[in-house]
């Protein structure tokens, strides 16, 4: 499932939540990366739909305790998760893909990775 869904990408949607009009090309370019989805089961992934992340998280998770579960088990950054932040989303959670793949291959990540 798509973290952010699909349905904010366009045009009218980047538009409508104020991104500017020269960072649109970022943001579609990383719509349909790794770093933007993430493995639900049915009844979740029925429930998330269209809804934006953060609203939808919050609604889900409603303790400390359960969105820092969420947040370790889904790879989700300790950042502002609002679609505005999401360039910054996509960056931290790359570097927590790395690092958790690192350790299950046993690798060490260099500075340049």
């Amino acid at each position: 499932d798509h973290i952010y869904p699909r349905s904010m990408f366009t045009p009218r949607e980047l538009g409508k939540h104020g991104i500017p009009e020269d960072q649109w090309e970022q943001y579609e370019a990383n719509a349909n990366s790794l770093a933007n989805l993430q493995l639900l089961q049915g009844l979740p992934n029925q429930e998330k739909s269209d809804k934006e992340f953060e609203a939808w998280l919050q609604s889900t998770n409603t303790t400390r305790p359960e969105l820092d579960s969420y947040y370790t088990n889904h790879l989700i950054p300790d950042v502002d998760l609002s679609f505005s932040n999401f360039p910054q989303f996509i960056a931290e959670r790359e570097k927590l893909i790395m690092q958790r793949l690192a350790a299950l291959f046993e690798v060490q990540l260099t500075d340049s990775v």
